[in-house]
């Protein structure tokens, strides 16, 4: 295949920055041109911003050691954990250590407020990518946000779909959910034709 690929690497899978520098080589031999990569810990708290640096200061070396321009994507997962009540400022914060140490871009999932957005978008000078959620995408066009990521919303969206058309199944009243959604055949063999 001879498109550009980037991984999501989530927090490095790697328990010291070695192991991060030896994962980071093998992704590059392989191939990959970008990184996205969390700030969150397994159990559900964040990583001290320092130490996010340091993730971010390694996988940056070792690109430049490759001389290569590895794509760094930095998800800051303030919203991610702590939803609503996330503080803008701290995202903020993250987002300036995460620049300085080398990260391209960054990553905001879960953030649902359009003022929020907007400041972020003011006092941060770098690409963003927002998860897609109820905001409208006309207004982060005008905010100028560069990147919507649809993560999970397809799969859940399709478990969703197929979740009403067994419960209509179940109740023996209609197939209105499968028939609302069914693409025509000859559609469908337009696509893998």
């Amino acid at each position: 295949m001879d498109i550009p690929v980037s991984a999501d690497i989530v927090g490095g899978f790697a328990d010291s920055h070695l192991e991060l520098e030896y994962n980071i080589s093998k992704l590059i031999e392989a191939g990959i041109v970008g990184v996205n990569i969390e700030d969150s810990i397994n159990e559900g708290t964040l990583k001290q911003i320092s130490e996010q640096v340091k993730n971010l200061e390694v996988i940056r070396s070792v690109a430049q050691r490759y001389q290569v321009h590895l794509v760094i994507n930095a998800r800051i997962d303030t919203y991610w954990q702590n939803g609503d009540s996330s503080d803008i400022e701290e995202t903020i914060e993250r987002a300036y250590a995460y620049k300085k140490a080398g990260a391209d871009c960054i990553f905001v999932p879960g953030i649902t407020n359009l003022e929020e957005v907007r400041e972020l978008r003011k006092k941060v000078n770098c690409p963003i990518n927002l998860l897609a959620n109820n905001l409208p995408i006309e207004k982060l066009q005008e905010l100028k946000i560069e990147r919507l990521s649809l993560g999970g919303l397809p799969f859940r969206a399709t478990l969703g779909y197929l979740s009403a058309s067994i419960n209509e199944l179940q109740m023996k009243t209609n197939l209105n959910s499968f028939n609302k959604y069914a693409m025509n055949y000859n559609k469908l063999m337009e696509w893998f034709m």
